[in-house]
């Protein structure tokens, strides 16, 4: 396997650790009754299914951690299966982080154009959930130019 290759999965590696460790963070310290508590204007089924897929973030990036481990480590894999990886990392966690399969929030494509964050939620998530996404969207901007740039090296 090529060094790069090599530096560019311990990257995707690393941010999926940092993706895990912010979202395991956020889930230490705060519940759905708590944020709701925090700002009666919150709808608390709304936050409730928005904290279940950041849940589903965290479990999406531990398991996307663990098949791109031994890729990362110089363990020699095929291209095949290293694809099958990538794809399933891109699919399940980026994917599934600018659009979600539930209605919660969506990418704003202008987003870059307007130097604003590209996640608009579809109601209002309050501060905290807020100041969630603006310290993961860019490593996840950051994680999906690493697996395209993987994608091509491999193909």
């Amino acid at each position: 396997m090529r060094t790069g290759r090599k530096s560019q999965a311990q990257k995707v590696f690393d941010e999926l650790g940092r993706i895990e460790n912010i979202l395991e963070d956020f889930h230490n310290h705060h519940s759905a009754e708590h944020l709701v508590n925090g700002n009666k204007e919150l709808r608390k089924e709304y936050i409730q299914q928005v904290i279940k897929q950041f849940r589903l973030l965290e479990a999406y990036s531990t398991e996307g951690k663990r098949a791109i481990y031994p890729f990362a480590n110089g363990k020699n894999i095929n291209a095949k299966n290293i694809d099958r990886i990538l794809r399933g990392i891109s699919v399940k966690c980026v994917d599934s982080f600018f659009s979600p399969n539930v209605d919660l929030w969506f990418e704003d494509s202008r987003a870059s154009y307007q130097n604003k964050n590209a996640i608009d939620f579809i109601e209002n998530p309050g501060e905290e959930i807020n100041e969630l996404t603006r310290k993961l969207e860019p490593i996840f901007l950051d994680l999906r130019n690493q697996l395209e740039y993987l994608s091509q090296e491999i193909s």
